[in-house]
């Protein structure tokens, strides 16, 4: 799937995308809640104003992603590497981040509310000062 571009409002909900290699590829305003991410290679993939609400992201390869506006209400992010990807405006309400590397990833503005971070790597993420 490298390089996928799915239009603006498809839906994929509940999808399985296991072990995907979809490197690049363009999730934007895409319906993808209840959809499985696990172990998927996913490297520089745009997830712009996508629904992923409890889509499981475990163990997936996020490297340089990006989620801006995205909304990942209860989303499992175990063990994700994010390394300098983008969560600008992003929903992370009742997200699960632990383990997860977010080296670097930019965080203004996100909403972070009974969000679970355990053992994630934070360093050099920029974030509002507030």
């Amino acid at each position: 799937m490298a390089g996928f571009r799915a239009t603006e409002g498809g839906d994929f909900t509940e999808a399985t995308f296991r072990e995907t290699k979809g490197k690049e590829s363009n999730w934007q305003g895409a319906d993808l809640t209840g959809a499985d991410f696990s172990y998927a290679e996913m490297e520089g993939a745009d997830f712009t104003k996508a629904c992923l609400q409890h889509t499981c992201l475990e163990a997936a390869d996020m490297a340089h992603a990006k989620f801006h506006k995205a909304d990942l209400e209860g989303a499992k992010l175990v063990t994700v590497n994010l390394f300098q990807g983008s969560m600008e405006k992003a929903n992370l309400k009742d997200a699960d981040l632990s383990g997860s590397n977010m080296y670097g990833v930019e965080f203004q503005d996100a909403i972070f509310h009974n969000t679970v971070g355990k053992g994630t790597n934070l360093k050099m993420t920029k974030q509002d000062k507030g």
